[in-house]
């Protein structure tokens, strides 16, 4: 298994590509939500819906994962073991957070996602920070070692996936 080098994991973070946060729900279920996420090299940013769920969720269980997958490359991903952390409470949008907003707008949607967030600046939103504790990341398909371990062969990958013995391969 091949990890993403820095560099690599900051465009990948930075692309438009929406994340999927997972939280812990109040009755203890894990939820999943699509975020737009703005990478700033060392943490993640979103601007929530004051009222949204997961808002709830991590208030009250600050501990999330964000994965995101490259659209045109699904073997390029990254999950991030995170912290939350309010940055903002809620309220409307303005100063760095309005300007953050725009960014990611017009990252994400274009020229019409920045007229949505001007039109909507004055609903309440909340300024969430994660904090990654731990990133794993991949950059290729390849199988990581503990798979391939003598004590288990059957995780093991067929040596030539494909080939000529490999059932899927032949031919009527």
């Amino acid at each position: 298994m091949t990890a993403l080098s820095t560099g690599e994991l900051d465009e990948l973070l930075r692309r438009p590509i929406l994340g999927r946060l997972a939280t812990v729900r109040a009755d203890g279920w894990p939820s999943v939500v699509p975020v737009w996420i703005e990478w700033d090299g060392e943490r993640a940013w979103i601007i929530a819906r004051a009222a949204s769920r997961f808002v709830d969720d991590v208030r009250a269980e600050p501990r999330v994962c964000l994965s995101v997958v490259a659209d045109d490359d699904p073997d390029r991903r990254a999950q991030l073991f995170c912290r939350v952390a309010i940055a903002e409470e809620a309220g409307p949008l303005a100063g760095e957070t309005l300007a953050m907003a725009q960014r990611m707008a017009r990252r994400y949607e274009g020229d019409a996602g920045v007229r949505y967030v001007e039109a909507s600046a004055t609903w309440p939103r909340v300024l969430l920070r994660l904090e990654p504790e731990r990133i794993v990341s991949w950059a290729s398909p390849d199988w990581h070692d503990r798979y391939r371990s003598d004590d288990h062969p059957e995780a093991r990958p067929p040596a030539d996936p494909g080939g000529p013995l490999d059932p899927r391969s032949a031919r009527p």
